[in-house]
């Protein structure tokens, strides 16, 4: 991730850095430290390398070929290229879900010590 960061930086880079302070996604990955306040994010950017695989799945799963990282080279290069307008509004919808994503998480598997994963007794209504 750190050569995408320097081949990349822009908006959609200040995204992902943005993105991976998410309180839902540290729960995600170690629910005991974010609950304690603890947590920190990886100094690699592997989490932003994450969140970047679910954004480019999400715009091109059907056109998905090995390796990754030129899957996600595609992604990025696609954004450099879009339009401005294409891009912002691109970069505000990926932003909306992935906060619904991750609430939807939240609300759905339990936190606890035993694992991220456990699904909840009671799933919330709505």
């Amino acid at each position: 991730m750190q050569v995408w960061k320097a081949a990349y930086r822009g908006p959609y880079i200040q995204l992902l850095e943005k993105l991976k302070q998410n309180k839902d996604l540290q729960t995600m990955q170690d629910p005991q430290k974010a609950r304690d306040h603890t947590f920190k994010t990886c100094e690699k950017s592997s989490d932003c390398e994450m969140i970047l695989r679910g954004f480019a799945f999400r715009r091109s799963v059907l056109s998905f070929e090995r390796p990754m990282k030129k899957f996600l080279n595609k992604e990025m290069d696609w954004f450099v290229k879009s339009d401005a307008k294409v891009g912002d509004k691109y970069l505000e919808e990926i932003e909306k879900s992935f906060a619904r994503v991750m609430k939807v998480w939240r609300q759905t598997w339990d936190d606890d010590t035993r694992g991220a994963f456990r699904i909840r007794k009671q799933l919330p209504s709505g």
